[in-house]
């Protein structure tokens, strides 16, 4: 465990999958957003990117950091840049990249926007990118997929 914070946080997004819970795709989708969010922001902070990159590309408001770009410090942390794992990076970038669009979508609009077995079909994803995500915060270089 990385941190209490974050287990308390996944824990909760596991628990606002419920059928009885009318909102469970915002519930998980914030929380779920939370982790990964935090999980990079832990070893990739913005000054330290920008510390690393100071011509790095920057989100939508012009001052923070793209996520894009710190995973790639992270990477960059662990000599694992994208060169380096060729086809395997690029793939776990984008699916961690992808998630947030789904948690936008699931987090904005309607109650029950996503049903408990597509919730379910995220959660595996996110799973996935917390692996990838936890192996960089972690200093250790990932080896094998777990997306694609």
């Amino acid at each position: 465990m990385l941190s209490e914070d974050l287990h308390n946080r996944w824990e909760s997004a596991l628990f606002a999958i419920s059928p009885r819970n009318p909102d469970a795709a915002r519930h998980f989708c914030t929380s779920a957003r939370e982790v990964i969010v935090e999980l990079i922001n832990m070893k990739a902070p913005d000054a330290a990117v920008l510390r690393a990159k100071p011509n790095c590309e920057r989100g939508p408001d012009g001052r923070a950091v793209a996520r894009r770009e710190k995973i790639g410090y992270l990477l960059d942390l662990n000599d694992a840049g994208y060169e380096a794992l060729g086809d395997f990076v690029e793939p776990n970038v984008n699916d961690v990249m992808n998630l947030f669009s789904q948690f936008n979508k699931g987090t904005h609009g309607s109650a029950g926007r996503f049903d408990i077995p597509t919730l379910r079909t995220i959660k595996h994803r996110v799973e996935d990118s917390i692996r990838f995500l936890s192996a960089l915060v972690q200093g250790v270089q990932p080896t094998t997929p777990d997306v694609g």
